[in-house]
């Protein structure tokens, strides 16, 4: 993770988090999409029998979820929704 992405991310959490915790949210904002961890070519194929790594099912939440964002929020992409 670049060095100037962990300092903006430290600013603006609250509370602390894992390294590979915030390069697989960086890996999502990247990609566009809501998968799960990335570890390459090889260690994908590894750990999930294909290069890439599978996006979560969210067809499969069963239970009630709410989605809060703010147009102030760097993370938030307002267009997808």
């Amino acid at each position: 993770m670049p060095m100037d992405m962990l300092s903006l991310t430290s600013s603006q959490f609250p509370s602390g988090t894992s390294l590979t915790n915030l390069e697989h949210v960086f890996q999502m904002v990247r990609a566009g999409n809501f998968s799960k961890y990335d570890y390459g070519i090889q260690g994908n194929k590894k750990q999930y029998d294909q290069e890439k790594p599978p996006r979560y099912n969210l067809s499969k939440l069963t239970v009630p979820t709410a989605l809060y964002y703010s147009s102030n929020v760097w993370a938030a992409n307002i267009a997808v929704t």
